[in-house]
């Protein structure tokens, strides 16, 4: 199962890269009175995805052998709410229990590390796996030394409760951040971080702006200095605002904002623009608690926690199966629901 996983994916990888034309995902977070506020916008030709409410406790592993056959394999710390797009464990962002928030962004420049005794995963498994294990920016880059990324042209924004934030990049074939002093700007779009700061600083934007990387950046910035307090607005709304009015991308089809003081979401998409929120403290995490899920495009409004149901075989291999044939990945039926029950059997740590 892990040999066809291993192709699969790597065609994923192929696909990515080579015929999606501008992935233009947005990351930023406000400073406020109350702690940060962390918005970003998921840019994508598909939208399909879950919203899971993963639970602490749990004994996962990867699926992709380091050099030596090792593969990860944690119990997570911290329970979290993750957006999905291929399904469970497949985390494009989230925020967990401790205030950490985690997002990705699709990065061309990116050079993975090479194989070595480090056990590899893939951006999903990457975001769920520092959801699962870190409260910090600090821990996060030290998980470095642990796993590696490996696959995915993928950079991430990182930020947490104390309002730390740091770029993660892999470039060259190693971790390069910006966080502290070296991130003077908390933004983050598809252009390497420093490449970004130097283009602001110079008040240059390139004809040459694929994805308006650049632009996106720059407004980015200027919308999050302008915020002041006091404002009319909150730093949640003024959050939004930005995702849906300032960095909107012609391929938008997520806005979510993190209020990490409150543990709190507010999310909406283009399918269904309705806002929607829930709270992480409104939901037990617990490991003996269900498993619960909701469809990020249901036709809901308001407060929406009663509305998550407990996981669903059949839809989550659903979403994963149609993310697979809309990459063009060739997976049997057989194969795909194999690796679901794999997923599936991940179970409470003794």
């Amino acid at each position: 199962m892990r040999t066809v996983f291993l192709t699969a994916l790597s065609l994923f990888v192929l696909v990515l890269c080579v015929h999606v034309p501008c992935q233009a995902c947005t990351s930023f977070c406000l400073e406020t009175e109350d702690g940060p506020v962390y918005g970003t916008n998921l840019d994508l030709h598909i939208g399909e995805g879950l919203v899971f409410v993963n639970r602490s406790g749990v004994a996962k592993q990867g699926y992709l052998p380091s050099a030596s056959g090792q593969v990860a394999a944690w119990t997570s710390r911290y329970g979290s709410i993750s957006f999905n797009l291929a399904g469970r464990e497949f985390a494009w962002c989230g925020i967990n229990e401790a205030g950490l928030v985690v997002s990705t962004m699709w990065l061309e420049h990116s050079v993975l590390p090479p194989p070595d005794e480090r056990p590899p995963l893939n951006s999903g498994f990457w975001v769920q796996y520092q959801l699962d294990n870190c409260a910090t920016v600090q821990e996060v880059m030290q998980t470095d030394s642990l796993v590696r990324l490996t696959q995915d042209a993928c950079h991430f924004m990182v930020c947490d409760q104390s309002g730390n934030c740091a770029s993660i990049e892999f470039l060259e074939g190693r971790m390069v951040f910006h966080t502290g002093d070296s991130m003077p700007v908390k933004v983050l779009t598809n252009i390497p971080y420093a490449e970004a700061l130097s283009h602001m600083d110079q008040d240059t934007i390139p004809q040459n702006d694929p994805g308006d990387s650049i632009r996106r950046f720059v407004d980015a910035a200027a919308s999050v200095r302008s915020f002041a307090q006091p404002c009319s607005v909150s730093a949640a709304d003024h959050a939004m605002d930005t995702l849906v009015e300032t960095v909107v991308a012609a391929h938008t089809k997520w806005n979510i904002v993190f209020d990490i003081p409150r543990r709190e979401v507010y999310f909406r998409t283009t399918a269904t623009p309705l806002r929607k929120q829930v709270s992480l403290g409104g939901f037990d995490v617990s490991c003996e608690a269900p498993l619960l899920m909701l469809d990020v495009d249901a036709k809901l409004e308001g407060d929406v926690a009663e509305s998550f149901k407990p996981y669903e075989h059949d839809v989550n291999l659903s979403l994963f199966r149609s993310f697979c044939e809309r990459w063009g990945i060739q997976l049997g039926e057989e194969e795909a629901v194999q690796f679901m029950q794999f997923l599936e059997s991940f179970q409470c740590a003794p």
